[in-house]
């Protein structure tokens, strides 16, 4: 039998079981009460719910929907043959077009976009969910109602990881699971992913966190200018954005403000555009040896 993925199996389907602050959810209540919604922008950091949010609402508006990941579907022909094609056909329902993680659109497609969401406003609706909220250019955001999601409440965090650990028949001690969410920086779908992994025994004790990638050792290999090496740390589908806060960071404090900015920013911005990740961080590497 096919194991199931906590995050899918425990994600809310109600308002009510979201955590969230009550302002949003009385908000949210009420589009659903007036069964319409205005252009919605979800903003925040990972794991707080946009996702979720967007597809609880969507579900209990009844409405036709197509969902796309925009850091995977970016470029303007997705916004040309997919999503233009879907808004303008007419429909007995509703429509709401979901973009997650739309801050990995680039600026062509975002461009294209607006014209779509007012000419077609009447019958369709859009939803972003964005990590990266200065990666949305002006006209979408002046179109769409902002909505920005903090960081899980720790007490609400906690008690729900308790639940899924209780429902999973899972013995453990609150104080790990504490340590598990602070570790996790608030990052709920993450936590729930680590502790699935660390339950497979029926016992659950947090023994740290998996290091994906050795920060220092990074740093070590850049100042040895062992790029192969480099290389070899950088798979495509890597997690980038704490690395560039750590180089941007170090850059900042051993180099030169202005490389931290100019340079690191630079790789930084680009990084929600490139396919390749890994690639592009690979060509910053090589860029700051200079400097290093």
């Amino acid at each position: 039998m096919k194991m199931e993925i906590w995050c899918e199996k425990y994600r809310p389907t109600t308002v009510d079981d979201l955590i969230l602050p009550e302002s949003i959810k009385s908000m949210m209540k009420k589009f659903i009460e007036q069964k319409s919604i205005p252009h919605l922008l979800f903003a925040g950091p990972p794991g707080v719910g946009k996702t979720t949010l967007a597809f609880v609402l969507m579900s209990s508006l009844d409405v036709e929907r197509k969902e796309l990941n925009a850091s995977d579907e970016r470029g303007i022909d997705t916004i040309r043959e997919k999503v233009k094609r879907f808004m303008m056909v007419e429909s007995v329902r509703d429509k709401v077009v979901f973009f997650d993680e739309a801050d990995g659109m680039t600026n062509a497609s975002q461009e294209s976009l607006r014209n779509l969401l007012e000419k077609y406003q009447k019958n369709c609706r859009a939803i972003f969910s964005v990590n990266y909220l200065y990666k949305i250019i002006e006209p979408i955001r002046s179109r769409m109602q902002l909505i920005e999601l903090p960081v899980v409440d720790r007490k609400q965090a906690v008690q729900r990881l308790c639940y899924i650990l209780d429902k999973e028949g899972i013995k453990y001690k609150r104080d790990d699971v504490v340590r598990l969410y602070e570790e996790c920086k608030g990052d709920m779908r993450r936590s729930i992913n680590e502790l699935q992994k660390g339950s497979v025994s029926g016992i659950y004790e947090f023994k740290g966190l998996e290091i994906l990638v050795d920060e220092d050792e990074i740093w070590k290999l850049l100042k040895q200018k062992s790029f192969a090496e480099l290389k070899l740390m950088l798979p495509r589908d890597m997690p980038t954005t704490d690395i560039y806060n750590f180089l941007f960071t170090k850059i900042f404090d051993t180099v030169s403000w202005e490389v931290a900015v100019d340079v690191v920013g630079e790789y930084f911005y680009r990084d929600a555009l490139v396919p390749d990740k890994g690639l592009n961080l690979f060509m910053l590497l090589l860029k700051l040896s200079k400097y290093v």
